[in-house]
C-alpha cells in the first residue's frame, strides 16, 4: 500500500459499486424495489458499511455512514483518527498506514425475523459477499484493499455506535493507493 491518497471520486465509485444502488425491480404496478450490486438473503441487505477517512481529497477526516440509496456519506465521528482507531486492530501499523477503512456492520435482526436461526448465517454470508465486492472493485480502479478481521470487537462496536448483539461489527477492509515504483525502492 502506497502512503497517499485516494480521491473523492475513487472512493465513490468504490462505495457506488461495491453497495450503492444501481437500479430498481418493478414488482406490480407501481412497486419498485432498489437492487444492489451486491447480493443479499432475501434481498434484506444486512450490512451497513462505514467508513473511516484518514486521506481522501475532497473529504474530511472522521467516520462516515454510507447511505445506498442517497449514495452519500454521513459523518459520524470526526474525533478519531484511522492511527488511533489502528491500534485496537491485529495490525496496527498496516492499519495506520491506510488512507481509509470499510468497516462493516451485521445487523441481525433484519434477517432473523425471516430466516430465524439461519439469519445468523445468512448476515455473516451478506458481509462477505459485501466484502468481497469491495476487494474487487478496489483492485478494478488499481487500489489495495486488505480485508481484516483481527480487531477489538467491543472498541469497535461502541466506535460505530452498535451494541455488539443485534448489530455488530464484523470485518474490516483497509484502503489505499498501489505502491509506486519509488515508494517500493
Amino acid at each position: 500500500m502506497g502512503d497517499g491518497e485516494l480521491t473523492r471520486a475513487e472512493l465513490a465509485h468504490l462505495l457506488t459499486l461495491s453497495y450503492g444502488t444501481t437500479g430498481a425491480a418493478v414488482a406490480g404496478q407501481d412497486l419498485r424495489l432498489p437492487l444492489r450490486a451486491t447480493p443479499s438473503a432475501g434481498g434484506l441487505y444486512s450490512s451497513d458499511m462505514f467508513v473511516l477517512v484518514d486521506r481522501v481529497t475532497g473529504v474530511e477526516p472522521g467516520l462516515y455512514y454510507f447511505h445506498p440509496g442517497k449514495r452519500l456519506l454521513q459523518l459520524v465521528d470526526d474525533e478519531r483518527t484511522l492511527a488511533e482507531v489502528a491500534q485496537y486492530t491485529g495490525y496496527r501499523e498496516r492499519a495506520g498506514e491506510a488512507a481509509a477503512m470499510v468497516v462493516y456492520v451485521g445487523a441481525f435482526r433484519r434477517n432473523q425475523w425471516k430466516y430465524r436461526e439461519r439469519g445468523y448465517r445468512t448476515v455473516l454470508l451478506d458481509c462477505g459477499h459485501l466484502a468481497q465486492s469491495v476487494v474487487t472493485t478496489a483492485t478494478s480502479l488499481g487500489l489495495v484493499a486488505h480485508p481484516m478481521i483481527a480487531f477489538v470487537d467491543d472498541y469497535f462496536n461502541a466506535y460505530v455506535g452498535v451494541d455488539g448483539v443485534d448489530d455488530a461489527v464484523l470485518y474490516l477492509t483497509l484502503l489505499g493507493p498501489r505502491r509506486t515504483g519509488d515508494e517500493a525502492a
